[in-house]
């Protein structure tokens, strides 16, 4: 609703407009001489505006493009040039008055609001473009979603810079809404590095994950491996991060005159981003190595004979085995000859397999 001044001259009282009233007492005027006094208090002030803070997921959301942008972090001395005058933030419910006086001093003031930002400021006299030195740069920090072909610039405009900072990582954290920072790796430009190795104790945590979103059987094969009857196992590493496992566990051929061990080979787990015919079989190959050198005679499986064969598996050297277990995707391999071909008998599986 639009107000209304009231105006009193000789001829009486009179409604008019609120522009007019103000204009009457002069009041436009020295309000526009104030504010022109507070743009020039403030037009020529240079600003820089820092953080305390390199992980706060709300800062990368708002000032580095939705994570995709990158943190320069400094670390400087007192009064160093240019970062003479640094003042903290004040976060602040009351509304200040504005005057020439103080135009530059509610430059420090916020509302609580943006307390999350534990920002400072750096104030010039002049706006413009400042040098620092070079070796105050201390991390550069690329967004988690930065695209490849950023990072990979980034990388190489670090390796030739004067200043030469270290080059973090910011990574999402699964178990929590946090940010993890980290020194760059070669997974974050795109190379990847694959090797295989056994299983460790200290893996678990991390073979546990790699089941669980990898391997549709993964709860009789964590059955398995806590009640003992897994003996061989090997791991995938990318770049030092378990992407892909695979294990044997025990088995007993029993017969009237002998009960015999073997192993059976469970199918490779790998993570979905890094599933592939050829990380399979490279697993594969890893595990049968494993075995064949640890002086075991005979390893069976269930699997598409066609992809299984290309390691040395035959269905003829299973199938005669029990006839329970007779079809082609049984299959089986030896070690030291004759340790399956003609072997009969009762194949028997732990309890976790629920056989009776």
């Amino acid at each position: 609703m639009m107000g209304v001044g009231i105006s009193t001259g000789g001829r009486g009282s009179e409604l008019v407009s609120p522009d007019t009233y103000y204009d009457q007492l002069g009041l436009y005027k020295d309000l526009d001489e104030s504010l022109d006094d507070i743009r020039d208090a403030i037009a020529s002030i240079g600003i820089l505006s820092l953080s305390c803070l390199a992980d706060n997921i709300l800062m990368w959301s708002h000032y580095a493009a939705n994570h995709q942008g990158l943190v320069y972090e400094f670390e400087v001395s007192p009064g160093e040039a240019p970062f003479e005058e640094v003042v903290d933030v004040r976060y602040d419910d009351c509304v200040h008055s504005v005057s020439d006086k103080n135009a530059v001093d509610l430059i420090r003031v916020k509302s609580p609001h943006w307390a999350y930002e534990q920002d400072m400021r750096v104030l010039k006299r002049h706006f413009g473009l400042y040098s620092f030195t070079p070796c105050r740069l201390k991390r550069v920090i690329l967004g988690c979603e930065m695209p490849i072909e950023n990072r990979l610039r980034l990388r190489d405009m670090v390796a030739k810079s004067e200043s030469r900072p270290e080059l973090w990582q910011a990574e999402k954290d699964y178990q929590g809404f946090k940010l993890i920072l980290r020194p760059v790796e070669d997974r974050d430009f795109g190379i990847v590095t694959i090797v295989t190795r056994p299983e460790r104790s200290d893996d678990a945590e991390s073979v546990e994950r790699v089941l669980r979103r990898g391997d549709r059987t993964s709860g009789l094969v964590n059955d398995l491996r806590h009640f003992g009857y897994t003996r061989e196992s090997v791991v995938a590493e990318a770049n030092g991060y378990i992407i892909g496992f695979i294990t044997c566990s025990i088995l007993e051929i029993r017969s009237v005159t002998e009960c015999r061990q073997t192993l059976l080979l469970h199918p490779p787990a790998v993570l979905p981003k890094h599933e592939s015919v050829e990380m399979d079989a490279k697993l594969i190959d890893a595990i049968i190595s494993i075995c064949r050198s640890n002086r075991w005679d005979s390893l069976l499986t269930f699997g598409d004979p066609g992809f299984y064969q290309r390691f040395g598996f035959s269905g003829e050297l299973a199938n005669a085995i029990d006839p329970r277990w007779n079809g082609p995707a049984f299959l089986g391999m030896e070690f030291c000859q004759g340790a399956l071909r003609g072997v009969k008998g009762t194949i028997v599986f732990p309890p976790p397999w629920g056989f009776d």
